[in-house]
């Protein structure tokens, strides 16, 4: 076996091995048990992960067939979410943590990893004369319906996209929402 020198050398020769399966198995496993918006994220942040490992192991010549698969544990993960949390905001560190995490204990490694705490801000509200301006633009009467449940009951756009006659309760005059997560 010839030894090689660059990361995009590694790259090919992983391509063919484990790592590709370890990926896709732990796409399959995700597809059944998250949204496909939290699966797209989910991967994007594993593949990060694993490029960022490609690019600092300390020999690239020591890679081989199994090296960057046993680099995938929790040291490298917390160095890489470490990096992450004085370059990005903690919000992304901590998705990026938690997307590692879930794939750490699918690969049966009963990792702890400390995250950045996510704060969340005050949402900004509208104004009645903002709700009022953008009424005034609506030209049908479903239009007005939808913005006016929009706004007077905080519901999603997806969540209200989402509702079915069923969910309507003509006598008490409610709605019943099903909410993410």
């Amino acid at each position: 076996m010839t030894m090689t020198n660059t990361v995009e050398d590694v790259n090919k020769e992983l391509k063919p091995l484990s790592l590709d399966n370890i990926l896709s198995g732990f796409s399959s496993y995700l597809t059944t048990r998250v949204s496909k918006g939290t699966k797209e994220l989910y991967m994007i942040n594993i593949i990060r992960w694993v490029r960022w490992v490609l690019q600092n192991v300390n020999n690239v010549n020591n890679v081989n067939k199994t090296g960057i698969v046993d680099s995938l544990n929790e040291k490298s993960a917390q160095d890489y979410i470490n990096v992450l949390t004085k370059g990005k905001s903690s919000s992304t560190a901590s998705v990026s943590g938690h997307a590692i995490l879930r794939f750490l204990r699918w690969r049966g490694i009963d990792a702890k990893l400390e995250m950045p705490p996510i704060s969340f801000s005050e949402p900004k509200y509208k104004t009645m004369d903002e709700v009022n301006r953008v009424l005034s633009n609506c030209d049908t009467p479903l239009e007005k319906t939808l913005i006016t449940l929009l706004f007077d009951s905080g519901v999603r756009i997806n969540e209200l996209l989402n509702l079915k006659l069923s969910d309507i309760d003509w006598k008490s005059t409610t709605i019943t929402v099903t909410r993410k997560g």
